[in-house]
Order: structure tokens, then C-alpha cells, then sequence
């Protein structure tokens, strides 16, 4: 396909999640790596991609782009009681085009990768159900999926669910534009995590296990 008068720029975002059972811990890093080209020569680009844990509707709180794991974005869990069985705890990222992007971006959610550590086991991981859909209300909490014109699910559906590492290749998430001055509408992706009521997870007391997710940014004409 010819690219002539055409660029294109590429974000890798990389999402991290480390969930503990039993403590309720849920911490997400965010990591941006940029690469633009046009015509086949590398060309520079303002602005880029944006990601915020406190936005409550898409435009206000705090947003930065997290270029590296030590500027990484961390998600608090709500609420924080713990996740035990019959539990369900919930988490938000939210993701906009900065100023100077005056394309829509294409956003693909990968695969989660699932690292264990301590006393961790498959067993456990398999153990918590999973979803993740967008929150048009910008809500992560128990009403979300109720909410008028319900949830656009990313992983799992309105009654079925999967695991932090299934390989699935789900529906993509488009961000608006911006303007040369104003960052486009941001959008809020709910993290969902449960254990049944019949969850049997004693061998899991007090391990904890880290998944990572990929989204993959194109911004382009």
C-alpha cells in the first residue's frame, strides 16, 4: 500500500497489573514507547498518547504520558477490602490523544502475560475471573455494567468471563482526535477481577502474581 502523503504513528502502551490475593493489591504500569515514520523516512510528530487513573469523565484529573516503568501510572483498586471469594474488585485506566494529535487513534488490547512469584501456581491465577470492557459513564465499580447503554466488552462478556492470561483477540478501542491545543475525549477501561463463591484457593493464601497487557496504539489518517 503506497504511503505516500501518508503517516502513520505507532504507541506501544503497556499495561501491568499485580493482583494479591487476600490483600486486594492491584498496581498497573504504564509504558509508552513511541516510533513515527512517513514515506518510509522517520519523522517526528507533537503529541501522543495519554493515560490517567484519577480522569472521572474523561476529561479532568491528572494526565502524563508514562514513557518508562519509573514514570509508571498506578491504579487503586475499589474497593480495597480484599479479593476472596464471592469478592469482585474493580480498576481503571483511562486512555486520550494529547494535544497535536489530529487523528483518531486504534487501540488493541494483546494478550496478558502472567508472571508468578512467591508460593503463585496457574491454579491460582485461573482461580480469578476476568473482563475488561469501556465504561461509557466512566465508572469502574459494580453499577457499571448496568449503566444506560451498557459496556463495550474487551475481554469476557456481559455473562461469561476468562482468565488475566487468556490469548483472545478482542474488539479494537478507538480514542477521538484532539486539536492542535486541546487533548481529545479520553476513555476509561474497567478492570474487573473475581473469585466464585466456591473458589478454592487455600493453596493460594498470600501469593500474588503480576499480569502485563499490551495495547497497541495506531495513529494515523
Amino acid at each position: 500500500m503506497s504511503t505516500h502523503y501518508r503517516w502513520w504513528r505507532q504507541t506501544r502502551v503497556l499495561a501491568a497489573a499485580g493482583l494479591v490475593l487476600g490483600l486486594g493489591s492491584l498496581a498497573t504500569v504504564a509504558t509508552f514507547q513511541d516510533g513515527t515514520w512517513a514515506n518510509g523516512q522517520f519523522a517526528s510528530i507533537r503529541g501522543g498518547i495519554e493515560g490517567s487513573t484519577t480522569s472521572t469523565n474523561g476529561a479532568n484529573g491528572t494526565w502524563s504520558n508514562h514513557f518508562t516503568s519509573g514514570s509508571a501510572a498506578v491504579m487503586e483498586v475499589n474497593p480495597s477490602t480484599g479479593l476472596v471469594p464471592g469478592a469482585t474488585v474493580y480498576s481503571k485506566f483511562a486512555l486520550r490523544t494529547s494535544s497535536g494529535v489530529t487523528n483518531p487513534a486504534t487501540v488493541t488490547m494483546g494478550t496478558g502475560v502472567v508472571a508468578l512469584s512467591g508460593n503463585s501456581t496457574q491454579t491460582m491465577v485461573d482461580a480469578v475471573r476476568f473482563r475488561a470492557y469501556l465504561s461509557g459513564n466512566h465508572t469502574c465499580n459494580s453499577t457499571t455494567v448496568t449503566q444506560p447503554g451498557g459496556v463495550s466488552y474487551l475481554r469476557g462478556t456481559a455473562t461469561t468471563y476468562t482468565t488475566a492470561g487468556a490469548s483472545i483477540t478482542g474488539p479494537t478501542i478507538t480514542l477521538p482526535k484532539g486539536t492542535d491545543t486541546t487533548a481529545g475525549p479520553g476513555r476509561t477501561v474497567c478492570f474487573e477481577f473475581s473469585l466464585a463463591n466456591d473458589a478454592t484457593a487455600d493453596a493460594a493464601n498470600g501469593a500474588d502474581f503480576s499480569v502485563t497487557w499490551p495495547f497497541t496504539t495506531f495513529i494515523g489518517t
